[in-house]
């Protein structure tokens, strides 16, 4: 089974419950907002095809967010016309690991190759730059959305959870 894969939590009580499903079905409906459509999709579908060839074919997988925002980053820096090797760098300063579940490469979810060959496709005639601070931008933006605030909730959910204590009836 792949590391990348979300492991699930299971709320405690009916109220945790309640939150949970509210903030689990916004979440995914954000992560399929974000890599449904364009560049992104691009991206994560590969790789979840070399997942799936991986485990033997006809199977689903639930990523980790990190794999999603992986895709997002890769298609944020294609328009930026942002260099393969500059995207990884600016990766390295936006993330924040302890944050992740699960350790996830950006090297094994976006394939240099795949990555060269859209940005050349939008940008035949251009040099890739090195720095954008637009991208850069871009980029804590969408942690922030797709992994970050998880995390925060998540923390906060287990939180509640080893506080709660039953009533007494």
């Amino acid at each position: 089974m792949s590391r990348h894969l979300e492991q699930s939590r299971v709320p405690k009580t009916k109220e945790h419950l309640s939150r949970s499903i509210g903030a689990m079905f916004a979440h995914e409906i954000y992560i399929h907002k974000a890599v449904g459509k364009g560049l992104a999709r691009v991206f994560f579908r590969e790789f979840e095809e070399r997942e799936k060839a991986g485990a033997g074919g006809d199977v689903e997988f639930r990523f980790n967010d990190i794999v999603y925002f992986f895709a997002v980053a890769a298609a944020s820096g294609v328009i930026g016309n942002l260099a393969y090797d500059a995207l990884k760098h600016a990766l390295a300063v936006v993330r924040k690991p302890r944050l992740e579940h699960g350790a996830a490469s950006f090297s094994l979810v976006v394939r240099r190759r795949t990555y060269e060959r859209l940005r050349e496709k939008k940008y035949p005639k251009d040099k890739p730059v090195n720095d954008s601070a637009e991208v850069m931008s871009e980029l804590e933006r969408e942690y922030d959305l797709i992994v970050a605030i998880t995390f925060k909730w998540r923390k906060k959910e287990n939180m509640r959870a080893v506080h709660h204590k039953p009533s007494s009836k």
